[in-house]
């Protein structure tokens, strides 16, 4: 009983590895660009210091996601062996951690509104997870319609 509630379970999951080994440019830019319109938006309303907050918070977040699925597509040539992988993930998560936090202490010395510049990397964020669903679902449709046609083929 219990294996088929974890077959179950794992056929809920996605699998994202080629969207990592194309290096996530894609869903990347389609982020940023989601944020660049909202700073774009506040701008044009004449909110100059907003606008240039959410935009160098989507260049920290679009850093931070560049070195994130630069990890994971290096974790994948460890795929026979898993815990290298892992490890080389923990050591970008520091990579990430640094690169931004370096980032926020350099904006705070040159006293920046860093609070716009959080909501930024924080949208950047909100915007790639929705995207990583979006396309969650549509691998999910592509993998129930290749199901059907085999069953209807066979």
């Amino acid at each position: 009983m219990m294996p088929e509630k974890r077959k179950s379970r794992m056929k809920n999951n996605f699998d994202l590895t080629p969207l990592v080994r194309q290096g996530g440019t894609p869903v990347i830019i389609r982020t940023a660009l989601c944020v660049l319109v909202l700073a774009v938006i506040t701008r044009l309303a004449g909110l100059d210091e907003i606008s240039t907050g959410l935009f160098r918070g989507m260049v920290v977040g679009a850093l931070d996601m560049v070195i994130m699925c630069s990890g994971a597509r290096k974790a994948l040539a460890f795929k026979d062996d898993p815990e290298r992988g892992v490890k080389l993930l923990k050591r970008y998560r520091y990579y990430r951690i640094f690169a931004a936090g370096s980032l926020f202490v350099v904006m705070l010395k040159m006293k920046y509104h860093v609070f716009y510049v959080a909501v930024g990397f924080l949208l950047t964020h909100i915007f790639y997870i929705l995207n990583l669903i979006f396309i969650a679902c549509q691998l999910q449709k592509e993998e129930e319609r290749e199901e059907r046609s085999v069953k209807d083929g066979k």
